[in-house]
This record gives C-alpha cells, sequence and structure tokens, in this order.
C-alpha cells in the first residue's frame, strides 16, 4: 500500500503483525512523528523486534511483518497458515470461534484519588 501498487489479502496479515507489534509495544513498527519518514521506513529499515516477547512471538511479527508480500505468513494458504504457527499453539481455534473463550481481561491502572491512600 505504502508503494501505491495495488495490494492483495497480504496487507491484511502485514495489519495483523502491525496490531500484534503495537498491542505488545504500545508503538506500531517501523514508528515515527514524520509521516514520510514513516513510509520510508517501512519500505527500507530492518524490523526492531521487542525485547520482551518469546522467540515465538519474534517468528511470527517478523513473519506477518515480511516487507514481500507473497513472502508473508498467510500469503499461500491464508489463515490457517497463521492459526497454525507455533504463537498460537495453546489456542483453540474451534472454542474461539464458538464463543466458548473469555478473552482476558485488560489490566488498568486505577486513579487514585487524593485522600484515597
Amino acid at each position: 500500500m505504502v508503494k501505491k501498487v495495488g495490494h492483495g489479502k497480504a496487507v491484511d496479515w502485514y495489519l495483523l503483525g502491525v496490531m500484534i507489534y503495537e498491542m505488545l509495544t504500545g508503538i506500531p513498527p517501523y514508528y515515527d512523528n514524520d509521516r514520510e519518514v514513516l513510509f520510508f521506513n517501512i519500505v527500507n529499515q530492518d524490523l526492531e523486534m521487542p525485547w520482551n516477547v518469546t522467540k515465538e512471538c519474534k517468528d511470527l511479527l517478523k513473519k506477518l511483518l515480511h516487507k514481500n508480500p507473497s513472502k508473508r505468513l498467510g500469503a499461500v494458504k491464508g489463515a490457517s497458515e497463521i492459526k497454525n504457527h507455533p504463537w498460537f499453539r495453546s489456542v483453540n481455534w474451534k472454542d474461539v470461534f464458538d464463543w466458548k473463550v473469555e478473552p482476558p481481561f485488560p489490566y488498568l491502572k486505577r486513579k487514585v484519588k487524593k485522600g484515597d491512600g
């Protein structure tokens, strides 16, 4: 998309990688405040991996954020290719599909009012 040469389903898998990366780090991959620098980084820079994630997660991110769409995870066999990645090993996809899995409750810091302790 950044190169404006058209795109297919592989861009969806790339954006899944962006979302996972941002959920883990708080910022998108290749981030810069300057839009032009951001686009340059996406096309030209190496991906900086979060230090605090497992090797399986790093492998997933590397494969989802691959710069070549035809080599990106999911480009050949679609979602099944991604669902079978080791990072998702503990996920029961049938239970997810059947709405039997409770999403984790996010940890949110509670603001303490003055006098509350």
